[in-house]
């Protein structure tokens, strides 16, 4: 007494709950991906600016020693 339809009905729920879980990990590594990204860049923008501001020191000495 096994319908067809209700054979092919559960098939096309066991590939969509296994479809979601495959998206649900796919998406956590991409979240992971993304915090290590931020965090980089968290640390370029930081050492850019402390970069930035050793060459404007720089730039302050050496206008001092024109004058």
């Amino acid at each position: 007494m096994n319908d067809p339809n209700l054979t092919e009905l559960s098939q096309k729920i066991e590939y969509l709950v296994s479809l979601c879980n495959k998206l649900k990990e796919e998406n956590r590594l991409l979240r992971n991906e993304e915090r290590k990204w931020q965090l980089e860049r968290a640390y370029l923008m930081s050492t850019k600016d402390q970069a930035r501001g050793e060459v404007e020191d720089m730039i302050k000495r050496l206008r001092g020693l024109e004058q």
